[in-house]
């Protein structure tokens, strides 16, 4: 006699239970039933530094790393290729297989120790022109970073600002004192200097957004 069955329907899994007193059905998370009966460990095992949440989506783990604020090089394409060098502000740099997402945090939400103060601060449109409005990565021709994982999400971001050239398509509303062109921005920046976080544009989501999954949970 088994202890348990699941059965299987298009829209629902049910784990149909016998106990004691008879048996009892109800509704379980196939992916969940899945890692169980798998036996893979559900521990994320070693994690990088600056990691700020990891978590699975549909069974896959994601990972959401703090990128503290460092001298970037990128290269701008416009008819030609130029280098520029700034500062950006912290960011929150996530990833879930080969689908990165990436934010910025404003300066006055981040503590001493560097770390964000609280998980319902208030995100900002990253100040690059290659991220969209919904924080995904426009790669373009370029090089593409490995699938996402705990220890390689530092390795994956210099991927993101060296595998290609940044261009103007997604350069809009990044910048209040450079609306039409995030661009134009770099010219006022320096490498030693901290960014005008007061300049970043709101994307009307929190950070726990992104540390709870949420880019990829409708993807």
């Amino acid at each position: 006699m088994p202890l348990f069955q699941l059965d299987v329907y298009d829209h629902a899994t049910v784990l149909v239970r016998r106990s004691t007193r008879g048996w009892s059905s109800s509704l379980v998370n196939p992916y969940q039933v899945a890692e169980v009966l798998s036996g893979v460990p559900l521990s994320t095992g070693l994690c990088g530094p600056d990691t700020l949440a990891t978590g699975r989506i549909q069974g896959q783990p994601y990972v959401v790393t703090l990128i503290r604020p460092q001298a970037v090089t990128i290269h701008i394409r416009q008819g030609e290729v130029f280098t520029v060098q700034f500062q950006p502000p912290a960011l929150v740099w996530g990833g879930l297989g080969n689908a990165y997402r990436l934010a910025a945090l404003h300066e006055r939400d981040i503590g001493p120790d560097g770390w964000p103060s609280r998980a319902d601060i208030p995100t900002y449109h990253a100040p690059f022109g290659n991220v969209f409005h919904d924080t995904s990565i426009c790669w373009g021709t370029g090089t593409r970073p490995q699938p996402a994982t705990t220890t390689g999400m530092h390795a994956a971001f210099t991927v993101f600002l060296t595998g290609s050239s940044f261009n103007a398509n997604e350069s809009r509303g990044r910048s209040h004192a450079f609306p039409a062109n995030i661009l134009l921005r770099y010219h006022t920046l320096r490498p030693d200097q901290p960014y005008p976080c007061d300049d970043l544009v709101a994307d009307g989501r929190m950070l726990d957004w992104m540390l709870s999954g949420g880019p990829w949970r409708n993807a």
